[in-house]
């Protein structure tokens, strides 16, 4: 997948920040310029209604924006076979075609993916 950019802002249009209630969005993982973005949808901070609020105005300021939003929770991102699902469609969407696991690969992504835990409860608190 074309490296993305990690927590990018987007200015977004008048249409947008009347929906948004912001002038601008910053994405989790974006690319722009293809206009798509993954949201991490995590328990702790999307639990409050107001969060739910919020999120959801950003979800629709950015479809008027004309941007592909994929949402993913920590549910599909500890599922791997889910999550990768995901990702090729994703992949996908930024032009780059997702061919399948290589050799060994599983066993590396899983070693990142308890790396990516540990950092996540070490740094934020709560069960990721």
């Amino acid at each position: 997948m074309p490296e993305g950019q990690l927590n990018e802002p987007l200015r977004l249009s008048e249409k947008g920040r009347r929906i948004a209630r912001q002038k601008r969005i910053v994405g989790d993982l974006c690319w722009w310029e293809r206009r798509v973005v993954v949201e991490y949808d995590g328990r702790a901070s999307h639990s409050e209604e107001g969060s739910r609020i919020r999120d959801s105005r950003r979800r629709d300021a950015l479809q008027v924006e004309g941007v592909d939003v994929t949402t993913v929770t920590g549910a599909q991102f500890a599922n791997v076979y889910e999550f990768s699902e995901l990702m090729a469609a994703v992949s996908k969407k930024v032009g780059k075609r997702f061919r399948g696991w290589a050799p060994g690969q599983i066993e590396r992504h899983m070693k990142l993916r308890r790396e990516v835990r540990k950092f996540h409860n070490e740094n934020f608190g709560g069960d990721f």
